[in-house]
Order: C-alpha cells, then structure tokens, then sequence
C-alpha cells in the first residue's frame, strides 16, 4: 500500500512540475483538473476510495509547493485550488468535507504572491472572497 501511495504522491509531484514547465498554462492546468476531478477526487462517485481522496489531500499542498519553488505570480491559486473546494463544499461524507476544509488553511497558501491579488479581484467582483489570512472559506 505504501508504495501505491508514493506512486500517487510522484504522479501529483510530476504533474504540478509539468504545468510549472508549460509555465502554469490555463488550457494544460484546465484538462489537469478535469482529470482530477473525474477520477481521484471525484465528489459524488462511491467506487473511488476515501482512502485515495485523503491521499490526494493529504499531498495536494505539499506537492503544490515543491513544485512551485520560487513562487510564479502566473499561477492561478483560485484555479488550483477549485478541486479541494469542490470536495470542501459537495462531497456527501462529513469527514471529507472536514479534511478538504483542513488542507485549504494550510499555512504555505499565504506564501504565494498571487493570493491576496486574487482575493481582492474577487471580492471586487461581488464574490465575497475565498482566501482570509490564508485560509479558504467554504
């Protein structure tokens, strides 16, 4: 199992260091979390382990910053965010809502330059925001 989970761990690490390659692309990042969304961190579908989503969860940020050493001021954290904030907001287990929750205050997400510009383009759009001080309201 260990070994699985490593897997998931350098496939995310290698994905996020992709997009960084293809200089956090809109279309590349877009078909990613499409690919995020439908499989492992699929809100709604029973046959997907909990134990995967946790996973993913777990390393999400992790991985995020690994890759996105120095930080890029093109990278679109509203956007890289989207998949745990669905899993925060709809899935029907508590206990994922909760993780989601966690893993969206993760301290690092203040790191990014980009974060307070996108939180103040969001609420000038009447959105209400999503980031405070680094955490993510759900």
């Amino acid at each position: 199992m260990e070994k699985f989970l490593y897997l998931v761990r350098v496939y995310v690490f290698a994905t996020f260091n992709y997009l960084k390659r293809e200089q956090w692309d809109t279309s590349t990042i877009e078909a990613h979390l499409r690919l995020l969304e439908a499989i492992p961190m699929n809100v709604r579908e029973p046959t997907i382990p909990n134990g995967l989503r946790y996973h993913i969860m777990d390393i999400y940020i992790d991985e995020l910053d690994k890759a996105d050493r120095p930080r890029s001021s093109s990278l679109s954290m509203n956007t890289m965010l989207r998949p745990l904030r669905n899993l925060a907001s709809e899935s029907p287990t508590k206990i994922i809502r909760q993780r989601a929750k966690e893993s969206l205050t993760d301290a690092r997400l203040i790191e990014w330059d980009n974060l307070s510009t996108e939180q103040s383009e969001t609420r000038d759009e009447g959105d209400g925001g999503n980031f405070r001080q680094g955490e993510l309201q759900c």
